[in-house]
């Protein structure tokens, strides 16, 4: 069973999850919510969002949508044995989302990087490609002048 999601880049589970996991009504457990919302609304506002989902007789229904530290508040209230066995499910698959998100968000700037230094070298060989190409037209003009100084300054020399 999944007991967690990702959702903007936010691992998240839901009430309807938790109560199903945890083997409670999900009345009850919207209950549990709305009394921590109640009584820390600044915590709580980050961290539980109203949502919804489709029950078996589809229809729509409420949910609270909520964060690892939303599901940990929640779940310290819950005391059995069985709670405790899916408090460390729900852990577990909480830091293994965070750590693929970790790696995904260091594996893109990883290729962002790389992406830019191939542009970069390729824009430098593109103009070490025309710097050669004019180079290669105009070294003749260079070494018949350099010859003529040369020629020149040894006449000089020679005059003294």
């Amino acid at each position: 069973m999944e007991l967690v999601t990702v959702e903007n880049n936010v691992v998240m589970t839901d009430s309807k999850t938790v109560a199903d996991t945890f083997e409670k009504v999900h009345r009850i457990v919207m209950r549990d919510i709305r009394n921590l919302i109640k009584n820390a609304p600044e915590f709580c506002e980050h961290n539980f969002v109203l949502s919804s989902y489709i029950s078996k007789q589809n229809k729509e229904l409420p949910c609270y949508k909520m964060t690892r530290d939303g599901f940990a508040l929640l779940a310290m209230g819950y005391t059995t044995k069985r709670a405790l066995q899916f408090k460390i499910a729900y852990i577990g698959q909480f830091n293994e989302m965070e750590r693929i998100i970790r790696e995904g968000a260091t594996l893109s700037m990883d290729i962002d990087r790389a992406c830019l230094a191939y542009e970069g070298d390729k824009q430098t060989a593109s103009y070490c490609g025309k710097g050669l190409s004019k180079w290669k037209k105009k070294r003749d003009d260079h070494l018949v002048k350099i010859a003529s100084l040369q020629e020149r300054h040894q006449t000089l020399l020679e005059l003294h």
